[in-house]
């Protein structure tokens, strides 16, 4: 009766992995559920840095970041193009707070309407929103101050910036482990929150 019952023990866990393996949605490795756009800048299609800074009303002139402030809505984005000299958006970033230090800024509307995810995430949204629509991140992250790097733009060093970026964040990517992403996917997105909330969202199709 006891070998009957640990064999019936072995068959559900094994059952139970084979289910998880053949589900992608029970698991967040090895396929990325994370915002496919935002605002202007889709990670599925290329996207010239010379059409998404006509949205603000400037010009490409060979930096390396673009950054932009708009006061009246409290956002403030920047964005990077490839390295590669293709022409085409790497990256985007969008917070609540001055997200480039030491690097030149424009002022420029940022209408948070816009700047969202066609599913509707966007500042201010919970985490309890970001889960139920793209389900688990791969990661779940604590953050300090030296988490800085990567979130300002300007700055080379962890924590020079001497700016908060949050308590916590989420990552979204297509890692097949804990190391190994996916050869041909390089979508990823990287989510902060303060207090459960929100404050930035940085987008990349180069991680």
């Amino acid at each position: 009766m006891r070998k009957e019952i640990t064999f019936c023990i072995v068959l559900l866990l094994v059952l139970s992995s084979t289910l998880t393996a053949q589900n992608p949605a029970s698991s967040p490795w090895g396929h990325y559920t994370g915002p496919h756009s935002i605002g202007t800048y889709s990670l599925d299609r290329d996207v010239s840095i010379r059409s998404f800074l006509e949205h603000f009303g400037a010009k490409s002139t060979g930096r390396e970041t673009y950054c932009f402030s708009d006061a009246e809505h409290g956002l403030y984005l920047y964005a990077r193009p490839m390295d590669d000299r293709s022409g085409r958006v790497a990256e985007v970033m969008l917070s609540s707070f001055p997200n480039c230090k030491g690097l030149p800024t424009s002022s420029a509307n940022i209408d948070p309407a816009i700047w969202r995810t066609p599913e509707g995430i966007g500042i201010g949204s919970t985490k309890e929103d970001v889960v139920r629509v793209y389900r688990k991140p791969v990661f779940i992250n604590k953050l300090e101050r030296k988490n800085d790097l990567g979130v300002i733009a300007g700055i080379k060093a962890a924590g020079a910036s001497q700016m908060s970026v949050g308590d916590s964040s989420f990552l979204y990517s297509c890692l097949l482990d804990e190391k190994q992403g996916c050869a041909d996917d390089n979508r990823g997105a990287r989510m902060g929150f303060r207090d459960d909330k929100l404050i930035w969202i940085h987008v990349s199709n180069s991680e």
